[in-house]
Order: C-alpha cells, then structure tokens, then sequence
C-alpha cells in the first residue's frame, strides 16, 4: 500500500500516477486553452473571463500567451523571469516589462495591475502549474514531508516543497496534498508575494493527454495563516477550466 511507502518512494509513486518520469521525459513542451475568472482579477483591474492558449517551455520558466487582451487578442504576451513583453502576431514588440518580478514592491491584494504584471503572473504561475509534480524529480527542489492531513474523507499525505531562487513562484515554500491510495495531488497551498495574500488551491477532474495526467479544474480560494481555515464557501480568488491541453514531445 503507498501509504507504508517512505518519502522518496512516495514521490516515485506520485509522478507513476501522473504518467510515470520516462513519458514526461520526452515531453518540451505543454499548450492549454483554458477560461481564467475569479475574484482577484476584478480586484486587479481585468474582470470578467479570459479565454487564453498557454505554451510554455517544460524546461525553462518562459510561457507565450494569447488572449490576454481583450482588445488585441492576437497579441502575443511573453513571459520570462527577467522581462515580459507584447508582440503583434508578425513579432513586432510593442511593449515591454524589464525585471517583472520588482514591480510588484509595495503592492496589497487590491492593488492593480497592468497587463505586462498580469502577464508575468500568469506565466509563472501556469509554467509552474504545468510542470507540477515534475519538479519533485530535480535535484534543486527541497523536499520535505510534514504530517498526514485528512480532508472531504480522505487520508492526504503532504509535501513541503522549496522552490530555487532561480525560478519564479507564488513563494519558495509551498505545501501540497496528495490522494494517499492514489498518488493524484489534491490541494496546495501558498503566500502569494506578488498579492500578499495566502491561498488554498485545490486541483479537480484529472485526465491524461498524450500519456500526462493533468488536473483539468483549478480553484483557488483564500485561506487563514492564523486558523488554517480555507474560504471554500467564498468567492473563488481564481478559477481555471482547462478546454483543451496538448502535450508536445522534443
């Protein structure tokens, strides 16, 4: 039973269940169309629902996004840790964030964002929804299993994972919930540096595509750092409804 397994086979029984380290391999590539709503982008300044293709580079942090402007749609939106960037669709820049990651000093939950910050919080944010739980596999990952966690009548075991400086997240340490009979991640949470706010973000209807198993429904609600409670009745901060996901080998 996985639940008698120790940390390490765990993890190996984790990335078995979501298509096993030999088919992700193979994989340099990740696209998705999804619908993106919630109530973080109202607050942010960009309400209603995005319908936006995600591809991004399963290797390197870098995401290359269409649909996030609802005037240009065709406008491509760039994201790499270091600089963020518009581009028409013939390539011509029309413009650009150098150092994304900086201009979010000083920023609260309410405050609003430009389409060029929108951008590099989308980009890091699906490159590292999508190359989740890969990441447990290399080496630069720290990880570290807390105590068992039981929600909705399941037994989950959990991983604290600590990300490298070198690659941008919601923050460094980040905790996630895994389904202890099947392997399947549930739930992870987070302090969002960019809106300082704590989040609990449970992950639905996984499918497999091209021999990846995805989870095809993200929700994302606040969550109390001094109770632990999550706003699960409460708006939704976010919502992800994956319409369709392609998985593209080198």
């Amino acid at each position: 039973m996985a639940s008698k397994l120790d940390t390490n086979a765990f993890i190996e029984f984790i990335l078995s269940a979501h298509g096993g380290l030999a088919r992700w391999s193979k994989v340099r590539h990740m696209e998705v169309t999804l619908t993106l709503s919630g109530l973080l982008l109202d607050l942010k300044g960009h309400p209603g629902h995005f319908t936006t293709t995600i591809l991004i580079d399963v290797i390197t942090p870098r995401a290359t996004i269409q649909g996030l402007s609802r005037i240009s749609p065709d406008d491509r939106w760039i994201y790499t840790p270091s600089k963020c960037w518009v581009e028409r669709s013939d390539g011509k820049i029309l413009s650009f964030l150098d150092n994304p990651r900086e201009s979010f000093a000083g920023m609260t939950r309410e405050s609003k964002l430009s389409h060029l910050q929108l951008c590099y919080f989308v980009g890091y944010a699906m490159w590292n929804y999508l190359v989740f739980p890969w990441v447990l596999a290399r080496p630069e990952f720290g990880v570290t299993e807390l105590a068992a966690h039981e929600e909705m009548g399941e037994k989950w075991r959990v991983l604290e994972v600590t990300w490298p400086e070198a690659v941008p997240a919601h923050n460094r340490v980040q905790q996630f919930y895994f389904g202890e009979e099947d392997g399947l991640l549930r739930r992870f949470d987070y302090f969002a540096d960019v809106f300082q706010s704590a989040a609990s973000h449970y992950v639905l209807d996984h499918r497999e595509f091209g021999g990846v198993v995805v989870p095809t429904l993200r929700r994302v609600v606040r969550r109390n750092t001094e109770t632990g409670m999550v706003g699960w009745f409460g708006r939704s901060s976010f919502l992800l409804d994956y319409l369709e996901v392609r998985v593209l080998d080198e």
